[in-house]
Formats: C-alpha cells, structure tokens, sequence
C-alpha cells in the first residue's frame, strides 16, 4: 500500500532519501521519517489510509482480478503429414 502511495504521489525521491538517512546515515527511522517526508510515521500512516479510502475504484479492480479469465478463443488442432510440414518450415 505505502508503495502504491509513493509511487502515484510522486514521493520515490524522499523515499530515496529516507532510504540513504536510515540505511547509510544510520538516522533514526522517526528522525529521518520528518526529514525526508516532513511528517511523522503517525502522519504518514494517517495519510497513507486517507489516500486508499479516497481510492473508489480499487475494491472495484481487486474484486475482478479474482475473477477467473476467460478465453474466448478456441484452437484446432490437426495431424498433417511430415513432407507438408518440411514444406511449412522451409518457406
């Protein structure tokens, strides 16, 4: 859900950020929460909720991707002899 957010909000950057104060600058997670998104892990969490609850469509598209496919499209299948098939591939 946080990188459906981040993603469609444009914010990979501070991600990116978040991820070099955390990983590499050895920052605290709450610390470099504020730095790289200015708010805190409480404000993100709030924000992250509030974004998939405005999301109309998505229990819409989760509910048919469980949905079995269908495949309209038949296929016939036919022994053909081995000189017409030396003929098919040297064409």
């Amino acid at each position: 859900m946080v990188v459906h957010y981040l993603v469609n909000k444009n914010k990979m950057p501070e991600a990116g950020t978040y991820f070099d104060l955390v990983v590499n600058r050895k920052t605290p997670v709450e610390k470099a929460m504020v730095q790289a998104f200015d708010m805190s892990p409480t404000q993100m969490e709030e924000t992250v909720k509030t974004y998939f609850s405005s999301l109309s469509g998505l229990g819409i598209a989760l509910d048919q991707a469980k949905k079995p496919v269908q495949l309209r499209r038949t296929f016939r299948s036919r022994i053909i002899c081995p000189c017409r098939s030396a003929r098919m591939t040297s064409a």
